[in-house]
């Protein structure tokens, strides 16, 4: 399996190809997609229990549901995700010619969330990193609690976290490009067009926010 996660990040293309020869399931890419939901929710944790620490005193014995319910919804977000960027895939690809399964289509798309496990594992870092360096008292004005959150993004480490989100999503789509083209029987070009045009204008917005929290407009 070490070997063949390798390929996966190394070689997609072949590794479809091989994967295509053998029995479907979804227990692997369910399982990739679940590490990375539960780093994230331990993220959550952490930005959650530091934006809470803002509010008044009156709010905190909502704490613990809140960041609770935090924590869930991080999780469930991965899953429903996962089955999203599938469904938008799986829509343009057909309008394109694509033929396969949509169970196909979410497998291997599940398979090419595995760069963004190592992402979310270097976001957990640089998430403790600020959470641990960063003190706050409560506020009451409500302003000031959006002022105070604006600065938290624009922190060293949290642009470093859009960073590292952008990169291995970068990653992600290079593997969902051939999954797409093995599961849905598509041309190269048509299979680039499936991925790149739903998760190249979701990148070009994080872009978008990651420029603004560095003050450049």
């Amino acid at each position: 399996m070490s070997h063949s996660l390798v390929q996966l990040l190394l070689d997609p293309e072949r590794f479809f190809q091989e994967r295509a020869e053998e029995s479907r399931g979804l227990l692997f890419p369910a399982a990739i997609v679940l590490a990375i939901a539960i780093i994230g929710s331990i993220s959550a944790y952490f930005m959650l229990g530091l934006t809470l620490l803002l509010m008044p005193s009156s709010s905190q014995g909502m704490a613990d549901l809140i960041v609770a319910i935090g924590m869930v919804s991080s999780i469930a977000g991965a899953f429903i995700g996962w089955v999203v960027v599938t469904a938008v895939i799986y829509g343009i690809s057909a309008l394109l010619g694509g033929k396969g399964a949509f169970r196909g289509l979410l497998e291997n798309i599940g398979w090419g969330y595995f760069p963004q496990l190592f992402g979310s594992l270097l976001s957990l870092i640089f998430m403790y990193d600020f959470v641990s360096s960063t003190s706050v008292s409560p506020v009451e004005d409500p302003m000031l609690v959006a002022e105070a959150m604006t600065r938290f993004m624009s922190h060293p480490s949290m642009l470093s976290i859009q960073v590292i989100s952008v990169v291995f999503m970068l990653w992600s789509a290079n593997i969902w490009i051939f999954g797409t083209k093995s599961a849905r029987g598509l041309k190269m070009k048509n299979a680039v067009i499936s991925v790149l045009l739903p998760i190249g204008l979701y990148l070009l917005y994080m872009i978008y926010v990651l420029i603004g929290y560095l003050g450049v407009f």
